[in-house]
């Protein structure tokens, strides 16, 4: 779906990490995956493929800065 907006989604090392450590669940196994990415990453970009600053198309990179997920535009 992004690829059709001409978006670039980037997750650093980090943010895979932190996915993977956040996600980790020996009850609900890969579900947890899909939750966290919903959740930490997912939810920013329907606003911003649709209505913001990703519209045009461009290239965000997730990264995590103090625990948090932190997205960065590039156009």
């Amino acid at each position: 779906q992004l690829e059709e907006k001409n978006v670039q989604l980037v997750c650093t090392d980090a943010c895979i990490d932190w996915i993977s450590e956040k996600a980790y669940s020996p009850v609900f196994g890969a579900r947890e995956v899909a939750r966290i990415i919903q959740e930490h990453i997912k939810s920013y970009f329907v606003d911003a493929v649709l209505f913001g600053s990703l519209k045009n198309g461009g290239r965000a990179i997730a990264d995590v800065v103090n625990d948090l997920v932190s997205i960065t535009i590039e156009q």
